[in-house]
């Protein structure tokens, strides 16, 4: 049972952290009012409704820790706002989405301006072109913030009465503060969040999924096709034109045919990227479960593709130039082949790669290569889940059949159908050592770490690729 001096220190503390909602406290029991949801908590134990219905509720038995108690409300908090933030709110989401998409924009750009300054810096040795390849990367990083502040200031704004709506941010960053109504005329920017009662032991058991019809669609052949297609002209353009001298200038030989070896590694690229595909279930065989790779890999992809056939491309020519290169053409190769081979990889991922699970409980798993694997009921056994949250599929023997990535599309249907399965599932010694260490480490800057947007980690990755990029160039450089 809470004392009174408990529920005084928690009043006190979610009065600081969330100054913009409702607290009552009378002595013995508190309430919070949040837009669509409420929190009570008494002596007894703490009730959190959500749209005026009860949504879950612990004794003081189950929460004995006052410190336990603050982070369960704040979860459940954070739990609405995460909603609010991904489909609830659409000013935020308007918002965010402009953001991303100007964002991406910059980044394309300031890719584009570095391959060429890349591609000047190789051809012409210049040492005055080695700052630029260090500055560019530096001055996108602000042109982005700039352009971040500047879409927040014009989309991030009450839609009834026109004031600009909270920023927060760390530091010299803009970024949006969520709320869930304007603070100047109350407006609400927020949907009623749709979540279910929390299912408890004594609950009925679930029942098996039914076909949805909210599938993910398959990804879109364009990009590999478009890719492939532009890779075996270039191959074809590129062929006949080696074996054409410059000039009076003979041949190199050795050269030449290093050029001849690269153009076929590029045609077999794009061969692959062409002609490796898979068929789709017939509509006798309807999934209830279908997960695919998200489409921001095949935009990934092909970002990659561009930057990595340009290096190729410079590795043919400055092998068939005479005199022949070795060493420079060694490092565009080197820089080339594993960001080309990656890239196809994503192309082919963003379209191929698909899980799918059938009424019956079989599967079927199609690999990006376009490679389908066959599952029949029971033959999957257990689901593990690794450190770095994938979710592997093994049989009986603990042999890995498959895995999944939990950002994949279509997820949560296959974390429900798990659920209503007899599957094991399990977490590998890193996972639980991490779980562990996640558990005793938990704080309230945690959790909000932990619902950051999507966005912000596809900017880091960015950021270091292009890092990765640089180094790789300037050491190509400096031999």
């Amino acid at each position: 049972m809470y004392q009174k001096s408990d529920l005084k220190n928690l009043y006190d503390r979610l009065k600081r952290q969330y100054p913009r909602y409702g607290l009552d406290f009378s002595g013995d029991r508190l309430t919070m009012t949040r837009l669509h949801s409420k929190v009570e908590v008494d002596r007894e134990g703490v009730k959190l409704y959500v749209n005026g219905e009860l949504y879950d509720q612990f004794t003081s038995g189950d929460v004995d820790d006052p410190d336990d108690l603050y982070e369960l409300i704040e979860a459940f908090l954070l739990d609405l706002q995460h909603d609010g933030m991904r489909r609830g709110n659409a000013t935020y989401l308007a918002a965010a989405k402009q953001a991303t998409r100007m964002g991406r924009r910059v980044l394309i750009l300031t890719a584009v301006c570095l391959t060429a300054v890349m591609i000047a810096l190789l051809v012409s040795h210049g040492p005055c072109l080695i700052l630029p390849v260090f500055l560019i990367p530096a001055l996108s990083l602000v042109i982005l913030k700039r352009v971040r502040r500047q879409v927040f200031q014009k989309y991030w704004v009450c839609p009834s009465c026109g004031q600009p709506l909270p920023m927060g941010g760390k530091g010299r960053s803009s970024e949006m503060e969520y709320v869930p109504q304007c603070p100047h005329c109350g407006k609400v920017l927020e949907q009623a969040p749709e979540l279910e009662p929390i299912q408890r032991e004594y609950s009925a058991p679930q029942q098996p999924l039914e076909p949805a019809c909210d599938l993910p669609a398959p990804g879109s052949k364009w990009p590999c096709m478009i890719s492939g297609g532009i890779t075996i002209a270039f191959v074809l353009f590129l062929l006949p034109l080696i074996f054409i001298p410059d000039g009076n200038e003979p041949l190199d030989m050795a050269g030449v045919w290093t050029g001849v070896v690269l153009l076929l590694i590029l045609l077999g690229f794009g061969l692959i990227l062409l002609f490796c595909r898979h068929k789709e279930p017939e509509e006798m065989q309807q999934p209830i479960v279908i997960v695919r790779e998200r489409k921001i890999v095949a935009v990934f992809g092909s970002i990659q593709w561009v930057l990595s056939l340009v290096m190729m491309l410079t590795a043919v020519i400055v092998a068939g130039t005479p005199p022949f290169d070795a060493g420079s053409t060694f490092v565009c190769t080197l820089i080339g082949v594993p960001f080309m081979l990656l890239s196809v990889w994503m192309l082919l991922a963003g379209r191929n790669r698909t899980l799918f699970v059938f009424r019956d409980n079989s599967m079927w798993y199609i690999s990006s290569w376009g490679r389908k694997r066959e599952f029949a009921p029971g033959h999957v056994a257990s689901v593990r889940l690794t450190a770095n949250r994938s979710l592997h599929l093994r049989n009986k023997d603990g042999k890995k059949l498959a895995s999944v990535e939990t950002n994949m599309r279509g997820i949560p249907r296959f974390a429900e159908w798990l659920e209503s399965t007899n599957l094991t599932a399990t977490l590998t010694p890193n996972m639980e050592k991490q779980t562990k260490q996640a558990d005793q480490e938990e704080s309230t800057v945690q959790w909000r770490e932990e619902y950051r947007t999507h966005w912000h980690d596809h900017i880091k990755g960015i950021r270091i690729g292009l890092w990765v990029v640089i180094v790789l160039f300037a050491i190509g450089v400096l031999r």
